[in-house]
């Protein structure tokens, strides 16, 4: 079977040590040797969860069938996010705002993963809505930063639709 290159490059990195790289996602799951389904679950707002194992020990979060997150380990800590969060940081970046001033809002985001990335970038007072509570406690079980995320007193997590919320 021949495999894709890529759909989309997706930049990966470390909330403490601020490093990362660019690194190509999949096309289809299927196509990818030597994964493992590790977990799979359906929430109890509907939302099914799957979490799967590569040869490396990389993990693919999916839900309802679209990955949401990889997290590459490279032996001894976890590289996250995607090429987004990035792109939300040079907005930022250009726009001049400086985070250690501006409260941010998170629409979605469960893993933590942009919440993370704007602490380390001066950030220290962040509101995120979360539809499904119980997807971000599945993450936090695989994902440390989440785990740190959700023990951050700086992060304030609310549970519903941020949008009917607003």
């Amino acid at each position: 079977m021949r495999k894709p290159v890529s759909y989309c490059t997706q930049w990966r990195g470390d909330c403490k040590s601020k490093r990362g790289r660019f690194v190509g996602i999949p096309l289809r799951r299927e196509e990818i040797d030597g994964v493992e389904l590790i977990f799979s679950k359906r929430t109890s707002a509907g939302q099914l969860v799957e979490i799967e194992k590569g040869a490396a020990g990389d993990l693919s979060i999916f839900i309802d069938g679209e990955y949401q997150l990889g997290v590459a380990y490279d032996g001894v800590e976890p590289f996250y996010g995607d090429e987004a969060h990035r792109a939300y940081l040079n907005v930022l970046q250009l726009n001049e705002v400086s985070l250690a001033d501006s409260r941010v809002l998170i629409i979605g985001g469960g893993d933590l993963g942009l919440a993370c990335l704007l602490l380390d970038q001066g950030s220290s007072r962040i509101t995120q809505f979360e539809l499904d509570e119980e997807v971000v406690q599945i993450l936090s079980k695989y994902l440390p930063f989440t785990k740190e995320g959700l023990a951050d007193d700086r992060i304030k997590i609310s549970y519903g639709d941020g949008f009917e919320i607003l």
